[in-house]
């Protein structure tokens, strides 16, 4: 099927400059199929530039759709050990930054350290 719509030349030269003739084509086209998922009531947001690179850097993989992003964004907020999650709210969370704080680790450090109690707490029980 084909389809047309106009745009305001300067978005099209916008297009030209960046890929070039035959490439700035396929790259509107790809523009437009982003959206076919997307509900016409629905909110979305872009990522892109540095804020993608850093999100990026901070997971330590890339992200190529939303759905990859919501899963390591919801991974954050929870531990689990064999399908036995216990998950945090925001309260908690600034809690434990707290608490990491004080001690002088980073969250990470701080939740590995009360990892490893755990650990050895659930190992003594055995």
């Amino acid at each position: 099927m084909i389809f047309q719509f106009k745009i305001a030349d300067s978005l099209f030269e916008a297009y030209v400059t960046k890929y070039g003739i035959p490439g700035c084509y396929q790259a509107m086209k790809r523009a437009v199929e982003c959206f076919k998922d997307v509900d016409k009531s629905d909110r979305y947001i872009f990522v892109s530039g540095d804020d993608r690179k850093a999100i990026e850097a901070t997971f330590q993989v890339t992200f190529d759709d939303s759905k990859k992003l919501r899963t390591w964004i919801e991974r954050l907020n929870k531990v689990e050990i064999s399908g036995c999650a216990v998950e945090f709210t925001v309260d908690e969370l600034e809690r434990v930054d707290q608490q990491a704080k004080f001690h002088g680790k980073t969250r990470k450090e701080f939740v590995e350290w009360m990892a490893a109690d755990l650990k050895s707490q659930m190992l003594e029980r055995v």
